[in-house]
């Protein structure tokens, strides 16, 4: 409906050329057709459209030609009924496919975290999480779908302990016994060994200030391995960062070699861009911005990994290696939590989804995953 009002603006001012940027990137798949529809109507009638999209099958099904960018520069401009998707891909990221599925593996069914009727309440007391039930298994990418607003990031919020829990429970297995992660702090779930990867990168996820070493290093001022001590002295040789915590402002200092070592390699495995670990991180794009956040985690070696709207506004390229490096972890062993609003995405690489609509868990499917049930599902009507 948004959308469609600010299409009547652009109308109402007499404009000859429409641009769209990223349109569809909150739409679920019924909506994304219907918006598409009203592309095309605007086309016949007359109108120019400039469409803005990482998603190749919006191209395929509105545009007649399509120039693509790439890192900044334009490939070239192709005429799109008599060019594949495979094509398009390998235009825009150079490589053939966008994930390769094959690499899914068979799935340990042993539980790790249990989420007990639990009931979350956002900040104006208003119960958004609605008495809600599943597990989480070892070595699974499982999948939350829903529209904005159905209560993922309250869920999420809880279980990283920056939300209170109304009423319910989050039991996590550690070691070979399972214990209740209710009122941890944050800290102590980092510790049970609990990642996430915030739906807003900017704002909850980095310090923009701060280099990409320093904001790898946040999560681990208190780590032994990064820290070398002599009597009550720290040695000379380190670098000092300022830290926030909830009562003052806190220095530590680290070994920074090690931590230099760390952070270089963790910027070629996740080929982070450009490769200078004291540039600061607001000056780097978006995609990379969002390396740094991943890398981090999985650098603290986590066993479940909250992946909240990952690859929101990524282009495809950065989407790919966001979603390899998710995926290898996942067969190593790791378990993952992952919310977005692109369903071709949760398809793409979920092993079971759970739908989320109005605070409560719709359904949960394992494989065979069809676009148009979920759909009917997020909306309420499956």
């Amino acid at each position: 409906m948004r959308q469609k009002i600010e299409i009547l603006k652009v109308l109402y001012r007499n404009a000859d050329i429409i641009i769209f940027d990223e349109p569809t990137a909150v739409l679920t798949p019924n909506e994304i057709n219907e918006f598409m529809n009203v592309l095309k109507i605007l086309a016949i009638e007359g109108y120019t459209v400039i469409l803005i999209t990482h998603k190749i099958k919006e191209i395929k099904s509105v545009a007649q030609r399509c120039t693509v960018m790439s890192l900044g520069r334009v490939v070239g401009t192709f005429d799109v009924a008599t060019t594949s998707e495979v094509v398009f891909t390998k235009l825009m990221i150079g490589k053939n496919t966008f994930l390769d599925m094959s690499r899914r593996q068979s799935i340990n069914y042993t539980n790790v975290l249990e989420i007990k009727n639990l009931k979350v309440k956002d900040e104006r007391g208003v119960l958004r999480v609605k008495n809600i039930s599943f597990d989480l298994r070892e070595g699974e990418i499982f999948g939350i779908a829903g529209v904005e607003g159905s209560g993922q990031e309250e869920l999420i919020d809880a279980i990283i302990g920056i939300r209170s829990i109304f009423s319910g429970d989050i039991i996590k297995k550690v070691d070979d016994k399972f214990e209740s992660i209710k009122g941890l702090t944050v800290k102590q779930i980092i510790d049970k060994k609990i990642g996430h990867i915030p739906s807003d990168r900017q704002k909850h996820g980095l310090i923009l200030d701060f280099n990409i070493l320093q904001n790898i290093a946040i999560k681990s001022f208190d780590d032994v391995k990064y820290l070398k001590m002599k009597g009550n002295d720290i040695e000379s040789g380190k670098i000092k960062f300022k830290f926030l915590n909830t009562l003052k402002k806190q220095f530590v200092n680290f070994n920074f070699s090690i931590l230099k070592k760390i952070s270089e390699q963790l910027v070629i495995t996740f080929d982070i861009r450009p490769r200078d670990i004291l540039r600061k991180v607001k000056n780097l794009s978006g995609g990379n911005q969002q390396k740094v956040i991943i890398a981090r985690e999985i650098n603290l070696k986590p066993e479940i990994l909250l992946a909240v709207q990952p690859t929101r506004g990524l282009d495809i390229g950065a989407i790919e290696n966001i979603y390899e490096k998710i995926i290898e972890q996942r067969n190593a062993g790791m378990t993952v939590l992952l919310v977005s609003l692109e369903l071709d995405e949760l398809i793409r690489v979920c092993d079971r989804i759970a739908v989320m609509y109005d605070g409560k868990i719709i359904g949960v499917l394992e494989d065979n995953f069809d676009a148009n049930i979920i759909s009917k599902m997020m909306m309420g009507t499956g």
